[in-house]
C-alpha cells in the first residue's frame, strides 16, 4: 500500500499531538480488502457521495442513489454501481473516465451511524453483462479499491427516510422523466435515453 499521510496531514498531526493515534488507527483500521461490516454498510445504502478528479487536479463531487444494494461488492476489493439517467453532464463519468480516482463516502444517519470511506480507481463499464445486473442502469462503474477506513461518526445528525424517490421506485420499470426536463429554457436541449 502507498503511504496513508502526506507531508501536510503529518504537519497537522504534530502540531495538533494526535501523530500517534493516526498512526495507530492507519495500522489497525485501514484495509484493502472488504469485511463483513463494509459489505452491510455498502449493500444497505440508498445513497453514497463520490468524488472524482478532473484532468488538471480539480475535484468534484456527487451523490448516488438507489434502492437498497444498488451498489454490488463483487470482490474483495472491487464493487460495481450503476449509472442511471440524470443530467446528462457527465461530469463523474467523465472524471472517471479522464483520470480514474475516486472516492466514495458512504453514511448512515441512523441505528449505529457508520460512515465507510473507500479510494480507488475506476473504469466505465457497458458491457451488458453487467450494466444488466442493475435494474434501470445505463452504464455501470466498476472500482479497484485501493484504501478502506472507517470514518468517525461523532458529529452525524439522526436523520430517517421518509420515502423513497419515486424514481428510484420505477427503475426497471417505467422511464419517468424529472419535471426539470420539461423547463422552458431545456426542453429543447434534452438529450435521449440509452445513446451508447
Amino acid at each position: 500500500m502507498t503511504s496513508f499521510f502526506h507531508e501536510e496531514q503529518k504537519r497537522f498531526q504534530e502540531k495538533m499531538k494526535t501523530t500517534k493515534i493516526a498512526n495507530r488507527l492507519e495500522s489497525t483500521r485501514r484495509r484493502i480488502e472488504f469485511n463483513e461490516a463494509d459489505a452491510q454498510i455498502i449493500g444497505s445504502a440508498h445513497f453514497f457521495f463520490l468524488g472524482s478528479v478532473t484532468p488538471d487536479g480539480g475535484v468534484d463531487c456527487s451523490i448516488k442513489c438507489g434502492p437498497p444494494g444498488f451498489v454490488h461488492v463483487v470482490g474483495a476489493n472491487t464493487l460495481r454501481f450503476p449509472d442511471y439517467d440524470g443530467n446528462g453532464m457527465f461530469r463523474s463519468l467523465g472524471n472517471i473516465q479522464a483520470t480514474a480516482k475516486v472516492a466514495l463516502l458512504f453514511v448512515e444517519f441512523w441505528g449505529e451511524k457508520r460512515k465507510l470511506r473507500i479510494l480507488g480507481r475506476a473504469q466505465v463499464r457497458k458491457e451488458p453483462k453487467i450494466v444488466d445486473t442493475f435494474p434501470g442502469a445505463q452504464l455501470a462503474v466498476e472500482v479497484q479499491v485501493t484504501d478502506i477506513f472507517p470514518n468517525c461518526p461523532r458529529y452525524l445528525p439522526t436523520m430517517e427516510i421518509l420515502q423513497r424517490s419515486e424514481y428510484v421506485l420505477a427503475l426497471g420499470k417505467e422511464a419517468l422523466e424529472p419535471a426539470w426536463k420539461s423547463k422552458p429554457d431545456l426542453a429543447d436541449y434534452v438529450h435521449g435515453r440509452k445513446a451508447l
